[in-house]
């Protein structure tokens, strides 16, 4: 029996590897159909992609108005998007443990709704600072909510195959709304204006709230550890010393916790086999000042602002064409999942495609 077990378990594996393209569309499609939850936050998150992207745009649009070839304003502008999201992640994660996650995504959905309307006031305002305060508050937002987003999947989607099919829906939606986000925010800017791209974020933030309304399900986590801690501050407590050491113990928690969060991160690039590469993605940060002021130059037109917008949208839609495709030909030539060097060599592959393009196609761009 167990002989015949192991050749209907060996048969039914060799059967979903030789699953043709359509089999596998059509299992995506189930995942949507049958899970209503899930299709109600992927939705939230297509909203959420598109609004980032047309924000983005919009905001370098709106410095290059206000600070016209400078390279150092655009480089500010990155690091106000970015540092924000060092500090604030951790805290997000921290309150998606210990409230409901639903109510969290969409109290900052709701909140971010209005806040980024305050782009349009730097815009009408002229002043390049309010362009850095609304961006600030906005990765705020933003970083609150992401450790939210992706906590929210396994609960509900909870099938272990299901859940990598999610995975992979939310990562082509963020390359998809890439691609989409560029195109309809650089016609939108030509033919409207840069603060309709505003507009329409802050429409996709209260849609996105909606959407979280109607998603059904408990989303509150708690612990052991939670537990004890709730039942222990119900107690009546009458030694003074005992309530120091709580008080003490409650206000040091969330220290912990990051710390904790820390040494675990270390531990995993320690003992994964592959931990410098799992920075690669962080280090790309370096380059994302450069290639902003690079998007802006190469997409100006003198006295052309419509064309400009357009210009800068397609490049931005380009890069989404390519994080669209490039995965889908790491995993169909390159990677297996058995084996995780296949994934060092689509790294590597990666970056030597990435240089020998600079190479090949840079000196030709006139300046």
């Amino acid at each position: 029996f167990h002989t015949v077990n192991k050749m209907k378990a060996a048969d039914d594996s060799l059967k979903k590897q030789c699953l043709s393209p359509w089999d596998t569309v059509n299992e995506y499609v189930t995942l949507l159909k049958n899970n209503s939850n899930y299709r109600l936050f992927l939705c939230s998150h297509i909203l959420d992609h598109l609004g980032d992207w047309m924000v983005r745009i919009a905001s370098l649009q709106t410095l290059e108005a206000l600070a016209p070839d400078s390279g150092s304003a655009i480089s500010f502008l990155v690091i106000a998007k970015i540092v924000p999201e060092v500090f604030i992640v951790p805290m997000g994660g921290l309150l998606a443990d210990r409230y409901d996650r639903r109510l969290l995504s969409m109290s900052y959905d709701f909140t971010a709704g209005f806040c980024v309307l305050y782009y349009i006031v730097a815009h009408r305002s002229g002043d390049i600072a309010h362009l850095y305060i609304a961006t600030i508050i906005r990765s705020c937002i933003s970083s609150l909510d992401m450790p939210v987003g992706a906590s929210i999947i396994p609960m509900v989607v909870t099938d272990p195959e299901d859940l990598k099919k999610a995975v992979m829906l939310n990562g082509m939606a963020w390359s998809i709304m890439l691609v989409l986000g560029g195109i309809v925010a650089g016609y939108v800017i030509g033919i409207v204006g840069v603060e309709a791209c505003y507009m329409i974020n802050s429409a996709t933030y209260f849609t996105s709230v909606m959407l979280g309304y109607k998603m059904r399900g408990n989303f509150l986590v708690v612990t052991g550890e939670n537990d004890a801690r709730i039942d222990f501050q119900g107690q009546d407590v009458k030694d003074s010393k005992r309530r120091q050491r709580s008080r003490f113990k409650r206000f040091m928690q969330p220290i912990s916790n990051i710390c904790a969060m820390i040494k675990e991160l270390f531990l995993f690039l320690w003992n994964c086999g592959f931990g410098l590469l799992v920075l690669m993605k962080a280090s790309g940060t370096v380059t994302w000042g450069s290639e902003d002021i690079l998007n802006v130059l190469f997409s100006q037109v003198r006295d052309d602002e419509v064309e400009s917008s357009r210009r800068l949208g397609m490049i931005y839609s380009s890069q989404g064409l390519g994080c669209l495709i490039g995965p889908i030909l790491a995993t169909t030539f390159i990677i297996d999942g058995k084996k995780p060097r296949t994934m060092q060599l689509a790294c590597i592959s990666g970056l030597v495609f990435v240089s020998i393009t600079f190479d090949l196609f840079v000196p030709l761009i006139q300046p």
